[in-house]
């Protein structure tokens, strides 16, 4: 009898390690499946979003791009050392040359930041602040980033200031920080079409985001730097030969 019941325990435990084998197979095939259907869904919803850009609003309308200070690019053209602040919005720095969508005081150029109008290999350093987070990953890293990367030199620097969500995450949690103004870091103030994010970045996803780009030489010049609501962080990063 005894001996009965060891066989019934040995094909029990049988059944169960075959059970949870077939159990593990097919969560790995619907996890593969899933994926999958990930993968399906990011590309399908990336061409959409780039057949409606196609035929945007008046207000998403592209931006035709115009040289609003010629002297100034010529000049730096001339001397090797074309530095584009892109995105400057109100940030203008005489030693770049100032490029926004808006014809705000002190821009240089007028032009989208996914459509520069600069000649491939020409600018030494391409500077960014509070920009990236205003894209969606797909378009960041299929559309801009390889943008900016065609128009730089071998060698050129890229800069690049975002919010630091390690660190508004931290502070949050401490107190430190008010959910309103993490609110409104994580996703923008939304007062105009341009002013909405859509992504936000840990200091590792940043550092992937660029390597994937083709930029090495990935460091940060600062993290956690308060600014305002905001904590932001530096990265700075060389176009590769990649």
């Amino acid at each position: 009898m005894e001996f009965g019941k060891a066989n019934i325990r040995r094909v029990a435990s049988t059944d169960v390690d075959a059970i949870r084998e077939t159990v593990q197979l097919h969560a790995s095939a619907i996890d593969g499946l899933w994926k999958r259907i990930e993968f399906v869904r990011e590309e399908t919803l990336f061409e959409l979003r780039a057949a409606i850009k196609s035929a945007p609003t008046a207000e998403l309308a592209p931006v035709r791009s115009e040289i609003l200070n010629d002297e100034k690019l010529r000049a730096m053209l001339a001397n090797g050392d074309l530095r584009v602040n892109v995105g400057c919005g109100h940030l203008i720095f005489s030693e770049f040359l100032n490029v926004d969508r808006r014809r705000l005081p002190g821009v240089d150029v007028l032009a989208d930041v996914d459509a520069l109008p600069f000649d491939p290999g020409t600018v030494v350093e391409l500077y960014s602040s509070h920009l990236l987070e205003h894209f969606p990953v797909q378009q960041l890293e299929r559309v801009v980033l390889p943008h900016w990367r065609s128009v730089l030199k071998a060698g050129g620097v890229l800069r690049a200031v975002v919010p630091d969500a390690e660190a508004m995450i931290s502070a949050y949690q401490r107190d430190e920080m008010s959910f309103e103004d993490l609110r409104c870091v994580t996703f923008g103030l939304q007062d105009y079409e341009g002013d909405f994010h859509f992504n936000m970045f840990s200091r590792d996803s940043l550092r992937n985001v660029l390597a994937r780009a083709g930029f090495e030489q990935l460091d940060y010049t600062f993290v956690g730097r308060r600014n305002g609501k905001c904590f932001e962080m530096e990265i700075r990063g060389v176009k590769g030969d990649t």
